[in-house]
């Protein structure tokens, strides 16, 4: 029989924190020799890999910008690039990159749930919240909100674009008194990392969305090099806000930067 489930180095163990995944538990105190498939990572290193696709794909995509409205650039392999690198379109290589952030959030509060000897929900129910996000980012569900501007009454004079923010903040509070408790009731660097990581996938998401939004009204609707600007803060910061979050879960699971095996052990 095999089942999934995490390793940690004896020197590892020896040092955590008690009360967290990563520490003195003997339900995660597993042996490493009778271990296969097994993948080490280092929370740090993945995190400044993870920041570092960020910085590249955000340098690929001002280029885009600059050229467009400086040089004016319309050749087919400016074309081609744009579609792949600019943070504006969707099925292209920023928005994989988003959804595959999300669904690895997804997959680590998964695993803390699986591997507490305390299973507690709250675990499970954020990575279902997560895998939501991971395919709303995938397939654009928040969007579709927008359609129904013309059928709500307080809404459908106005200039306001965004429709989805409203249901979205709305539900945002709704979790934040839902799961406030449980936050706080975390180790204190954790629920730290996991507020920051929050305050600026939102910022993001939702502030920079309306910011762009009202200049657009200003413009008159029509996209411009600032407002192109505005697009690659708001993405940046969600990418950013969900890497912080999953160096939250990555130091929580194995605290002092320990290595971190993943995979299979036959019984």
């Amino acid at each position: 029989m095999q089942k999934f489930e995490r390793i940690i180095k004896p020197t590892t163990i020896s040092e955590g924190v008690e009360g967290e995944i990563g520490s003195t538990d003997p339900m995660l105190d597993n042996n490493t020799n009778n271990s296969f498939g097994r993948i080490s990572i280092v929370p740090r290193k993945i995190i400044q890999l993870l920041m570092s696709i960020i910085i590249f794909l955000l340098a690929a995509s001002l280029c885009l910008v600059i050229l467009k409205y400086i040089w004016n650039a319309n050749s087919f392999p400016f074309r081609v690039f744009n579609k792949l690198f600019n943070f504006d379109l969707e099925a292209n290589i920023p928005a994989l990159f988003s959804t595959l952030l999300l669904m690895a959030a997804s997959f680590l509060l998964l695993f803390i749930y699986k591997t507490r000897p305390s299973k507690t929900n709250y675990w499970l129910f954020l990575s279902l919240l997560f895998t939501f996000l991971a395919i709303d980012e995938g397939v654009q569900i928040h969007e579709k909100f927008n359609q129904l501007k013309p059928e709500i009454e307080v809404l459908k004079d106005t200039n306001l674009r965004y429709v989805w923010v409203f249901p979205y903040s709305i539900l945002l509070i709704v979790l934040f008194i839902f799961l406030k408790k449980f936050i706080f009731s975390l180790p204190r660097r954790t629920y730290k990392l996991m507020i920051i990581s929050a305050v600026i996938f939102v910022g993001g998401a939702v502030g920079v969305e309306m910011i762009h939004d009202f200049f657009k009204v200003q413009y008159g609707g029509n996209e411009n090099m600032y407002l192109e600007f505005l697009i690659c803060l708001e993405e940046v910061g969600e990418m950013t806000g969900t890497t912080i979050f999953i160096f939250a879960l990555l130091d929580y699971i194995a605290p002092r930067n320990s290595p971190i095996y993943f995979g299979t052990t036959s019984d």
